[in-house]
């Protein structure tokens, strides 16, 4: 069963997929839990995450742990997982909102999924948490400094 739920993981091996995937999860919680006021931030910290996630992944130039001939080995480097990342800054930005536990049980399995299928280490996705922390501290800063008041310490 376990296999089975990894595997289908497969079809969101892209990170643009995820990202998709990602974007269409928010719109429809938000629409369910009627947290549209954190759209704009979340979107801003979303974008930021992915950018550097992905500026760090070719800067540091890490191998991944599987052999680049298995199938499902992505061609792109390791560290940091752009997909722990992604999942992970939404539910920082979640957090104190109805869906929290929702997307928390999503950031936690798809980073345990990513080491199941050895396209990661736990290095790769401990650093993809980081990236989704330094991300919301740096667009909470840029989102005052803007003058806007939206925060999670509120």
């Amino acid at each position: 069963m376990l296999d089975m739920l990894f595997e289908a993981s497969l079809l969101l091996h892209s990170e643009i997929a995820f990202a998709y995937l990602m974007v269409a999860l928010v719109i429809v919680t938000t629409i369910l839990f009627q947290e549209g006021k954190r759209l704009p931030f979340l979107f801003a910290a979303f974008m930021l995450t992915l950018l550097v996630s992905t500026g760090l992944k070719y800067a540091l130039a890490v191998e991944r742990p599987c052999s680049l001939d298995n199938s499902i080995c992505p061609q792109d480097p390791s560290m940091p997982s752009t997909h722990a990342a992604s999942a992970f800054i939404v539910a920082i930005v979640m957090l104190g909102s109805r869906a929290f536990p929702f997307y928390l049980a999503l950031a936690l399995l798809t980073s345990l999924s990513r080491i199941y299928l050895g396209v990661h280490t736990f290095a790769d996705v401990a650093a993809g948490l980081a990236v989704a922390l330094l991300s919301y501290a740096l667009c909470e800063m840029v989102w005052k400094s803007a003058g806007f008041h939206w925060s999670l310490r509120k």
